[in-house]
């Protein structure tokens, strides 16, 4: 106990030390608490860039183009080589799983965009996986996702459209870091999930899950003989 403001005494902060392989930590236990919580954020983030480069690729660019088909960047990872930078054109058509990984990404825009489809998250509701499917979200749409940098560095923007009366809006973000310790994103946890999806759909579709066009139909005339010969 120690004494100020006039000798009336006052509890001293608790301080703890940790050890963490072999280093100590020396802090409040709030401070320590903090400075655990941004390590976890930081390996499961490194955990995550691991498991995309083990899947064989990394998307740094994908957009829809011309309605159903797409144009993706990425870099294709080979055991104890450096990466190949590709770059792919699309002749196929997108399977309705790659579409909808798109979809994935609406809500995102729109809380970036500060646009009033996601002024609900403002008064603290929760981002679900399936609220892209929400009539809210039905005038937006997302067409591309750009990631930028390295490491501490990396950063996403998005590309997309909103439909006001007739009229469609280009729309596009800031790009903005994965990991901004000054102005973070509230919802990255939720944003690499659909990011995830994403790269997991367009190595399906690298590996051949594409999408189908539509059958016409075809009416045929019913030319059978009155009398079958035998």
């Amino acid at each position: 106990m120690s004494k100020k403001n006039g000798g009336r005494p006052t509890k001293e902060k608790e301080s703890l030390d940790i050890q963490v392989e072999g280093n100590t930590i020396s802090g409040t236990p709030e401070a320590i608490t903090a400075a655990l919580d941004r390590a976890t954020q930081l390996i499961k983030r490194e955990g995550e860039q691991i498991q995309l480069q083990r899947s064989g690729i990394k998307i740094v660019k994908a957009k829809i183009a011309d309605g159903e088909l797409c144009e993706l960047h990425y870099l294709q990872y080979y055991d104890n080589a450096k990466p190949d930078k590709v770059m792919h054109e699309g002749g196929n058509l997108m399977h309705p799983d790659f579409m909808d990984a798109f979809e994935r990404f609406k809500p995102h825009l729109a809380v970036i965009k500060d646009m009033k489809e996601s002024m609900v998250y403002d008064d603290g509701e929760e981002m679900f996986d399936g609220d892209y499917k929400l009539d809210r979200f039905g005038k937006l749409k997302v067409t591309g996702i750009v990631i930028s940098g390295e490491g501490e560095q990396e950063g996403f923007i998005l590309i997309g459209q909103k439909l006001i009366g007739k009229r469609v809006n280009n729309e596009l973000t800031s790009n903005w870091k994965f990991n901004d310790e000054i102005d973070p994103y509230k919802f990255i946890d939720e944003f690499n999930v659909c990011l995830r999806s994403l790269d997991n759909e367009a190595e399906a579709y690298l590996n051949g899950k594409f999408g189908k066009a539509a059958q016409q139909e075809i009416e045929f005339k019913d030319e059978t003989p009155e009398e079958i010969p035998e």
